[in-house]
């Protein structure tokens, strides 16, 4: 086996393309050689997967973006929420009553943990969720 069909066909088992391609491409290079119509076989193959791969990409990122979108305004809302209720809580409390003050900002310090979690879970699934989409469609 020569030099440069090895180096094709190390190229072609490295490659991102499907087993089924790899094994055409193999099959065809080592009857053929390395000929104009392998390589135009190739080419075919490496740019349907790259549009494929691209598409996959264009629809993973928009999605993310928009789920990101959506998750973020809901944070700032809840958040919104917690700070107009803080307000409230404090309008009706003497200055100096540092003891009903730390009460109400300790309770507000643990509701803002508790979105900030739910968030940052929110978050991490839909990560997962749509990765676990690209992967899915890129084999």
């Amino acid at each position: 086996m020569s030099e440069d069909l090895q180096n094709i066909l190390k190229i072609i088992h490295e490659s991102f393309l499907r087993d089924e391609e790899k094994q055409i491409l193999r099959e065809q290079v080592e009857k053929d050689g390395s000929t104009e119509e392998f390589f135009a076989t190739m080419n075919k193959f490496l740019i349907t997967e790259l549009y494929k791969r691209s598409n996959t990409y264009e629809k993973v990122a928009g999605g993310l973006e928009a789920r990101y979108s959506f998750l973020e305004a809901e944070y700032k809302n809840k958040r919104q929420e917690l700070n107009s209720h803080l307000e409230k809580h404090l309008s009706g409390i003497d200055i100096i009553d540092i003891i009903a003050k730390k009460k109400i900002f300790d309770q507000y310090y643990k509701d803002i943990d508790s979105i900030q979690k739910i968030y940052d879970k929110e978050i991490r699934e839909s990560y997962s969720q749509f990765f676990a989409l690209a992967i899915k469609e890129t084999i």
